[in-house]
């Protein structure tokens, strides 16, 4: 032991101790090609067989504690720098994952083909089958011109009656038209109805026939005059007397000189005269 801490010989002690560290340098160096170089056939070979990366691995027992499966590397130990273990076995170094289908070259099975291509079929299907979507309600249209023009006025108005100038009682029926002109400058909008328009028929100054009892005689409508129109509405007389409620009263209806008279709301009335014969 006295020898090996301090070598005797010819030579001085220091030469002993130089001499022996280069033999343990070159051990140091020849160890460590060694180790390289399996390092490199174990990770050439394991880079071309997967399989065998998950074989060269060594066990390991999961159901022991953690503490028995493997030992804490010291720092800077070979099991950190990826050198060997105690055992021999590669440490620090995990197995290579399984290659994919395309990297091993393998086609996909054609089960996959074939559920992409019946989805895809699906999905047309259920495009076709959903309801087609419903035309959105386009704004009604804006209202007529005459819905814009004011109401006609009075001054505005002119009313006149057309009709024969001999009426004959055999015929049973005789119509009148009442015409109202718009002799204003600016468009206006007539209402004509039974509320605003009465036609009556006189012989002298008895009433015969009026409109007023009975309002159906006169439908109602509406117009748009512009200047220098007119419209015309219709009243049919049939040769008898009135009543209210659109009855017929009795009594005799003499030949002889008669009128009929039109009334507007405030225009001025019109009126025209005729012979029963």
């Amino acid at each position: 032991m006295f020898g090996l801490l301090h070598p005797v010989g010819p030579e001085g002690e220091r030469t002993y101790w130089v001499r022996r560290a280069v033999v343990i340098g070159a051990a140091i160096v020849i160890i460590a090609a060694v180790v390289a170089a399996t390092l490199r056939l174990s990770a050439g070979a394991t880079d071309g067989d997967p399989k065998a990366a998950e074989t060269s691995a060594p066990a390991v027992d999961e159901s022991a504690p953690p503490e028995e499966n493997a030992a804490d590397p010291e720092p800077g130990g070979p099991d950190e720098q990826g050198g060997q273990g105690d055992n021999g076995g590669e440490g620090g170094q995990e197995p290579a994952p399984a290659p994919s289908p395309e990297a091993d070259g393998t086609e996909t099975p054609a089960g996959d083909g074939t559920l992409l291509e019946d989805e895809q079929q699906q999905a047309e299907e259920q495009a076709d089958e959903a309801p087609a979507p419903v035309p959105e309600e386009q704004p009604a249209p804006e209202a007529p011109a005459r819905a814009q023009a004011p109401e006609c006025t009075p001054e505005q108005l002119e009313v006149a009656v057309d009709g024969a100038d001999e009426v004959s009682k055999a015929a049973g029926a005789q119509p009148f038209g009442v015409v109202v002109t718009n002799t204003g400058t600016a468009n206006c909008t007539l209402p004509v109805s039974a509320d605003n328009l009465k036609v009556t028929i006189f012989t002298g100054t008895e009433r015969i026939w009026s409109t007023e009892d009975c309002a159906a005689v006169i439908p109602a409508r509406s117009a748009l005059l512009a200047p220098g129109a007119w419209i015309s509405s219709d009243v049919t007389w049939g040769i008898g007397r009135s009543a209210a409620g659109c009855a017929t009263a009795s009594g005799e209806i003499p030949t002889g000189d008669y009128r009929v008279v039109a009334e507007l709301a405030e225009v001025v009335p019109a009126q025209r005269e005729f012979s029963l014969v």
